[in-house]
């Protein structure tokens, strides 16, 4: 099969799987887009910045029954939020206030992948946008 015409964005990470010695991520952050090109959060390293969205919950919704799930409410939200994974991996503390070297890094690497891929909430269309791909049926 031939390779799309359109950037290939990922790179491999095969040394990590078969456990080579001092294999790193060839990844320099995660980037977690979601809804339309929506950039929502960053990990990188032990950090992990969100940006303010919105996001579905179940909580204190009625649950499903007979295998049909309960409605998700999409009116929570959240700010700019900044956790250390390392130390709270349940991200219950927002450290943002803490950490303004690891913020202007961050924002560094947001702008990056920006200028890239693109992110609806800042409307910047980035170089590289493209269609999301799909399975054919």
């Amino acid at each position: 099969m031939p390779l799309p015409s359109h950037t290939i964005d990922g790179k491999s990470a095969v040394a990590i799987f078969e456990d080579e010695e001092d294999a790193t991520s060839p990844q320099e952050a995660y980037y977690f887009y979601y809804r339309q090109n929506n950039l929502e959060a960053i990990r990188w390293g032990q950090w992990k910045l969100h940006y303010p969205h919105s996001y579905r919950s179940m909580l204190n919704n009625p649950v499903g029954s007979g295998g049909v799930p309960g409605k998700y409410d999409w009116s929570v939200k959240t700010g700019l939020e900044l956790y250390n994974l390392e130390t709270d991996p349940s991200e219950t503390t927002n450290v943002i206030d803490d950490h303004p070297k690891v913020m202007e890094t961050m924002h560094r690497l947001a702008d990056g992948i920006r200028v890239d891929l693109g992110d609806i909430s800042t409307e910047v269309q980035g170089a590289n946008n493209r269609e999301a791909g799909k399975v054919a049926p």
